[in-house]
C-alpha cells in the first residue's frame, strides 16, 4: 500500500536513516540539500576552476564530521593530493611549490608532522586510478565502496574514464547503474565533470558527455572561475557587497529550492580553499 510505504519512509527519516549530509558551504547546503541516500550529483567546471581543491575541502569536512566517504582520483597520485591537503590544512600554498619545499625542508617537515594524523585519516579515503581506466572499472570501484558502507562516493573526474563504447549509450548506462547502486546501499554518489569544448557559459547543455548527466541526476553544480568582481550578496550576516572570483551555479536542484541561483565564493590562494560569500543578488561589476 502506498500509505504504508510513506509511513515506512517517515519512520526512517525520524530515526535518522534518511538524512542529508551537508556540503562544507552553508548556503549551498541550504539551497541544494542534495546528499541524500540514493542521490547522484555532478560538480562541473572548467580546468582551473579549483574543482579538485573543492573536493579535497569537502572530503576533509566530511571526515571531520564522521561521514564515511571516499574519492577516486583519476588524475594524480594519492601522495600528490595529500600534499595539496597539507597546504589546505596549514593554510600555506607554498607547500605545493617544489622549489620552496627544497629550500624550506625544515618548515615543510614540521607542517607535515603537525597534520600527520589528519592527513592519515583523510588520505586513506583518497584512491588512485591505478588499473582503473574504463567506465566498467569505475562502476566496479563504486560498488566496492558502496558495499564497504561509504556514505559518500566521489569520482574525480568521470570524464577521464574511457567509455568503452558509444559515449551517449555508455553515459546513460553509468548514470542508470550508479542510481541503482546509490539506492541499494543508501549512498550518495558525486561525479566531477568538465564542460564540452568551446562552451560559452555554464549550462546543462555545456556538460561533457551525454544528456544522461543533465537529465537523470539529482543535482548539477557548476563552479566557475571569474575575474575578481564586486557583487551584492545575501550572506549569513545579512545583505552586503563583497568581492568574489568564483561563482557556484546551481543548474539543477531536485531537492531544495535553489535551482537557477548563484552563490559567490572567494578562492583563498593561501589556503587553496573556497570561502562562501553568499547568494548573489546583484552583479555590480561585469
Amino acid at each position: 500500500h502506498p500509505a504504508m510505504k510513506l509511513q515506512h519512509r517517515l519512520e526512517r527519516i525520524q530515526r535518522g536513516d534518511i538524512s542529508v549530509i551537508p556540503w562544507p558551504w552553508t548556503q549551498v547546503s541550504q539551497l541544494a540539500p542534495s546528499l541524500l541516500p540514493g542521490s547522484v550529483s555532478v560538480l562541473a567546471g572548467s580546468p582551473g576552476a579549483s574543482k579538485s581543491f573543492a573536493i579535497l575541502q569537502c572530503l576533509n569536512f566530511w571526515v571531520g564530521n564522521l561521514v564515511q566517504a571516499s574519492v577516486l582520483m583519476l588524475e594524480g597520485t594519492q601522495a600528490e593530493h595529500c600534499q595539496r591537503l597539507l597546504a589546505q590544512l596549514d593554510a600555506n600554498c607554498n607547500l605545493t611549490d617544489l622549489e620552496w619545499l627544497k629550500v624550506n625542508a625544515k618548515d615543510a617537515n614540521e607542517a607535515a608532522e603537525r597534520h600527520f594524523k589528519r592527513i592519515d585519516e583523510v588520505g586513506q579515503c583518497i584512491y588512485e586510478a591505478g588499473s582503473i581506466n574504463t567506465y566498467m572499472d569505475v562502476l566496479n570501484w563504486i560498488e566496492e565502496r558502496c558495499w564497504a558502507k561509504d556514505r559518500i562516493v566521489v569520482v574525480d573526474p568521470i570524464t577521464s574514464a574511457d567509455p568503452g563504447g558509444r559515449q551517449w549509450e555508455q553515459d546513460r548506462m553509468v548514470v542508470t547503474t550508479v542510481h541503482k547502486l546509490a539506492e541499494k546501499y543508501s549512498t550518495s554518489i558525486v561525479f566531477v565533470s568538465h564542460p564540452v569544448k568551446g562552451f560559452e557559459r555554464p549550462s546543462l547543455d555545456s556538460l561533457a558527455g551525454g544528456a544522461a548527466y543533465q537529465r537523470h541526476v539529482d543535482l548539477v553544480l557548476w563552479l566557475e572561475a571569474t575575474e575578481p568582481k564586486t557583487v551584492t550578496v545575501a550572506g549569513m550576516c545579512g545583505r552586503h557587497e563583497t568581492e568574489i572570483d568564483r561563482v557556484m551555479h546551481l543548474l539543477k536542484v531536485r531537492h531544495g529550492h535553489g535551482q537557477g541561483k548563484k552563490i559567490g565564493f572567494g578562492f583563498d590562494v593561501q589556503s587553496l580553499s573556497l570561502a562562501e560569500q553568499g547568494l548573489i543578488l546583484k552583479d555590480m561589476k561585469q
